[in-house]
Parts: structure tokens; sequence; C-alpha cells
């Protein structure tokens, strides 16, 4: 299965961990964390967001080779989930849970000179 580059995202453990312990009923917060625990936090995770019931949802892959435009996903996404794909931007600071809506119209390019 392959996806799009600009699909691929990285988020820190904690980032995600904290929204799992919100959804949860935790608070997010855990004080006596251990040292080993913070270091985990601090690991970067590479996946994709994809849409499960109409929001995004961190997905974290295993990648393989890569072409100019895609990459090959080796664990992780299954054939048939919707990925989500835009801007830098917007990946970089899309969250689990956030509702998105479905475009999938053509991207519109001008064509110079015309």
């Amino acid at each position: 299965m392959a996806v799009p580059i600009q699909a691929i995202t990285v988020r820190m453990r904690r980032e995600l961990e904290m929204k799992d312990s919100a959804t949860k009923g935790g608070t997010g917060n855990n004080v006596a964390a251990s040292a080993k625990d913070q270091e985990k936090g601090k690991e970067e995770l590479q996946g994709i967001f994809v849409v499960r019931n109409g929001r995004a949802a961190f997905v974290q892959i295993e990648s393989g080779i890569m072409g100019s435009t895609d990459i090959e996903i080796l664990k992780g996404a299954q054939p048939g989930d919707t990925i989500v794909t835009g801007s830098f931007s917007v990946l970089r600071t899309l969250k689990s849970g956030t509702k998105v809506q479905i475009d999938n119209t053509p991207a519109v390019t001008s064509t110079p000179g015309t």
C-alpha cells in the first residue's frame, strides 16, 4: 500500500498519550512520571491520519520504500482506509479526534498562459 508523502506526519508520543488519557477520563498530567517515561514521551512517532467515524485518528505506521510522490506503508494503515492529506501546516496542527470533512474534488491547477 502506498500513500502520498504529504500525508506522513510526526507526533511526539506524549501528545498522543495525553489525548488518550483525556478521552479515558484522566487528567493527562502524571506528576510522578519516571525519567524513563519522560524520555519515552519525547519519542517521535511517524504516522498518518485516517478518517474514522468522521474524525481524524492518528495511526502509527512503518514505512518502506519512497518514490518522488508516494511512500510505501508496511504496517499500520489498512487498504480501504481514508487517508487525510493536506498542506504541511494543516497536518502539523491536526489532532486526533478532530472532526473532518471528506473532499475528494480534484485540485485545480492553473496552466501558464491561460
